[in-house]
C-alpha cells in the first residue's frame, strides 16, 4: 500500500470523525492473544479500548491491533478503527454464519460463532443510536 493510499484512508477517517461531530478516543489495555486465530503463544496483539462520542450519545468497544502494528508499536490511526466497525445488520443468525464465513467451522463452535455474533449485533445497535443512515453509509465506505 502506497504511503498517498494510507494518507487519503487516514484523511477519508479524520473527515468523517469531523463532519458528524464525533471524537475517538484509544486507551491501551493489554497485549494478548485477541483473536480465535491467534492461537499461537507468539501472537500478541496491542489491546486498546475505543469510544466514540458526538452529541447523540457514545459507543465504546475493544480494538485488536494488527501483529505488525503490536510488535511495531504503533498506534492505532482513526482508520484503522472505524474501517472495522460493522454498519449494517447481519440479519438472522443463520444469514451471519453464512456471509461472514463460519458456515464451515463444526457446531461445536457455534457457541463461540452466536458470542461473535451477538458482538455485531450490538456494535450495529450502538452505531445506529450515534449516526444517521446516510452517515453509517458514509462510514461503510471508508473501509
Amino acid at each position: 500500500m502506497s504511503a498517498d493510499t494510507t494518507m487519503s484512508m487516514d484523511t477519508a477517517a479524520t473527515d468523517f470523525l469531523r463532519s458528524t461531530g464525533t471524537t475517538l478516543d484509544l486507551t491501551y489495555l493489554r497485549t494478548a492473544q485477541y483473536f480465535p486465530v491467534d492461537r499461537d503463544s507468539r501472537t500478541q496483539r496491542n489491546i486498546y479500548r475505543f469510544v466514540l462520542r458526538n452529541t447523540r450519545g457514545e459507543y465504546s468497544g475493544e480494538f485488536g491491533a494488527s501483529v505488525y502494528a503490536s510488535q511495531a508499536d504503533i498506534p492505532p490511526s482513526s482508520y484503522d478503527v472505524l474501517a472495522c466497525l460493522t454498519t449494517s445488520d447481519p440479519g438472522t443468525f443463520e444469514n451471519f454464519v453464512g456471509d461472514y464465513g463460519y458456515a464451515h467451522l463444526p457446531i461445536s463452535q457455534y457457541e463461540t460463532v452466536m458470542g461473535v455474533y451477538t458482538s455485531v449485533k450490538e456494535e450495529v445497535r450502538g452505531l445506529r443510536r450515534l449516526f444517521s443512515d446516510e452517515e453509517l453509509e458514509r462510514l461503510a465506505e471508508i473501509n
